[in-house]
């Protein structure tokens, strides 16, 4: 029932996946053989542990979090940068 009511809703599927965590991946895929779903893209995710981040603050690409009143993880970069890309 859950996969009919999602492909009736949702014309495209998005899966976020480091291109390390290869195991999760085939587990996702499989998921969504199984429940029928053909429509799941995988998009390669944005590493955090990757990424320069105080290359980024000089260059001004990323600032404090305000509301938090700390700078971001290298973990909630990649997570951003991932859905962004998505």
């Amino acid at each position: 029932m859950v996969d009919k009511v999602i492909r009736e809703h949702f014309d495209q599927i998005f899966v976020l996946n480091m291109a390390r965590a290869i195991k999760r991946r085939a587990m996702v895929l499989l998921q969504a053989s199984k429940l029928g779903l053909s429509n799941a893209k995988i998009i390669q995710a944005v590493d955090g542990n990757t990424l320069n981040l105080e290359e980024m603050i000089s260059e001004g690409t990323l600032q404090r979090d305000k509301h938090k009143r700390r700078d971001l993880t290298a973990g909630e970069v990649g997570c951003y940068l991932s859905h962004v890309k998505a």
